[in-house]
């Protein structure tokens, strides 16, 4: 008897582990599948908002455009296709001409 009554509150401990640790790496699978990318634009003077005038790009950005000249490159969500997720917001972003925290300009060669 002594032995059940020590048995079933570690069997719920260990149980109760187990959930949480599912769960944290569930919520944590799904905070790395929503970070922001950095997209290099392919040709600067097509279509700006068209995902696929874009192309991955691994270093930091803003290094790469850092004037206001010309669009260079974005920050966005992966669509899940290997492109970037054209939001609306981002879209707006782009029109609006002026470099923004997603948005990245470089001058003109």
């Amino acid at each position: 008897m002594k032995k059940a009554k020590l048995f079933i509150p570690i069997l719920g401990a260990v149980l109760g582990l187990g959930v949480y640790a599912g769960h944290a790496n569930e919520i944590s699978r799904k905070a790395t599948s929503t970070t922001e990318q950095s997209w290099e634009v392919i040709n600067p003077s097509g279509d700006l908002t068209d995902p696929d005038n874009y192309q991955p790009y691994s270093g930091d950005i803003a290094t790469l455009c850092p004037s206001d000249e010309v669009l260079c490159g974005i920050k966005a969500e992966n669509d899940g296709a290997g492109k970037p997720q054209m939001t609306n917001e981002l879209k707006s972003e782009i029109n609006s001409g002026t470099p923004t925290s997603h948005v990245f300009y470089r001058a003109e060669n």
